[in-house]
């Protein structure tokens, strides 16, 4: 289990209690007005007394909230006695009625949200299709600090907890997330006009491993995909199918993605020596996103633009881009999902090593490209040239408030490439500096 941060050195929500499980369901998303609503059921363990909860919240309405507590199985009702938004603290505080110092306590939020349009937290996304018609994705993009704005939470990085999404979307629309789908129920009463292919459906996913806000993620809309397998690693003894998911009537330029995908997952399998953790991976292209691409845990997001490629008409230099990216993404699966950080100060290391072993995947298995002489041809001479400005900062910088992380992480990602070079002038990694790296 994660520690917690070291209160003396940022501003965090209470650590009298911790939230271990969310069973999230969405519904009422509306593409027009940009609007959805929300339920979440949240379970907390109560570590110490306290009368109040506090969890972070972002352009959120909370409409009700209902408590209850379990003591050696005996449960009573908490009612909430006000409930009090932050918007400046991006916090909502929930009064009890009562002090609670033990047990198990669960709490029922009932709230409405918007749908974004900036490419952060649950927001939309569109693309014209091949007849010049405007199509909508609807996703998310929650690092650093915006599942806040999809439904109250706990959104630090190593308050860890597992998550159960349900989503009420469209019939005809493909719904993807972090796990395999569980079940798929059309509502019978679910019609949104006189139109049976407006009905409705509920889709419920796997219950997620213990994983970090930030990388929790979903996507609603229509998709072509393509799939292949790994050859070594496994997931309780079979292989790992991986997707390359895209707008429809592109799915074939996500091949040699693909390809690179299913070869890192076995390398890094190989390396760590820790098998990929859950039983599908879903590489994602965006039409309109903000990064290259996001780790989210077992759904990877990217730009379109570095995820596809088209042997056909696609520069060869485009290529590596694409082989890097992909490896990467797929190396914060381990470095950064199944390992998290503590606090976003430590975040250069998590983008630092990802970014290492990244180059060291596209280099094993395309070891005619040199690629590490264009890491340093590039990548290093970028951050040399932004140390040598007046304002540039450490790697490491304190990040009082989280929401702060973002004004600092271009910075700190690309004087990581610094860190990294020390790697290769002073030796390659080792399995021990691996294991090492995995402990922490």
């Amino acid at each position: 289990m994660a520690s917690y941060p070291d209160t003396s050195k940022h501003d965090h929500l209470p650590l009298t209690y911790k939230a271990n499980h969310y069973k999230l369901v969405l519904s009422n998303i509306n593409k027009e007005k940009n609007t959805f609503e929300g339920k979440v059921s949240i379970q907390f363990d109560i570590l110490d007394e306290t009368d109040s909860i506090i969890l972070n919240q972002k352009f959120l309405k909370i409409t009700k909230a209902t408590g209850n507590l379990n003591i050696t199985k005996t449960e009573s009702v908490v009612s909430i006695k006000s409930i009090t938004n932050d918007d400046v603290e991006q916090t909502v505080t929930f009064e009890l009625d009562q002090k609670i110092s033990k047990g198990v306590f669960t709490m029922d939020v009932e709230f409405n949200g918007i749908i974004r349009n900036d490419m952060c937290g649950f927001y939309t996304s569109s693309y014209k299709d091949d007849e010049g018609n405007t199509n909508h994705i609807l996703t998310t993009q929650f690092e650093s600090v915006d599942a806040r704005s999809a439904f109250p939470c706990y959104d630090e990085p190593n308050a860890k907890a597992q998550f159960e999404v349900s989503l009420i979307v469209e019939e005809n629309e493909s719904v993807l997330a972090n796990m395999p789908i569980l079940s798929s129920k059309t509502l019978d009463d679910g019609k949104k006009g006189s139109s049976d292919a407006n009905r409705l459906k509920i889709v419920t996913f796997e219950t997620t491993p213990l994983m970090s806000t930030y990388l929790l993620a979903w996507c609603i809309g229509k998709f072509d995909y393509i799939e292949s397998f790994t050859k070594t690693a496994k997931y309780q003894g079979k292989p790992i199918p991986i997707r390359v998911y895209t707008k429809p009537n592109n799915s074939e330029q996500g091949r040699f993605a693909l390809e690179m995908a299913c070869k890192s997952v076995d390398y890094f399998s190989e390396i760590f020596k820790i098998d990929y953790v859950l039983p599908k991976l879903d590489l994602l292209a965006i039409p309109e996103f903000g990064a290259n691409a996001m780790e989210n845990f077992g759904m990877v997001s990217f730009r379109a633009t570095a995820l596809l490629f088209d042997p056909k008409t696609s520069d060869l230099k485009y290529q590596q881009k694409v082989a890097y990216v992909v490896a990467h993404e797929l190396a914060h699966q381990w470095f950064g999902n199944l390992v998290t950080m503590n606090w976003w100060n430590e975040l250069w290391l998590n983008e630092g090593f990802a970014t290492f072993v990244g180059y060291l995947a596209v280099d094993k298995y395309y070891p005619d490209w040199n690629i590490f002489t264009e890491f340093v041809a590039h990548d290093i001479q970028t951050a040399l040239t932004l140390d040598g400005l007046k304002n540039t900062h450490a790697i490491e910088v304190p990040i009082q408030h989280a929401y702060e992380v973002d004004e600092v992480l271009p910075i700190m990602s690309i004087l990581t490439n610094l860190e990294m070079l020390k790697l290769l002038i002073y030796g390659t990694v080792s399995q021990k500096l691996l294991e090492k790296m995995l402990i922490r």
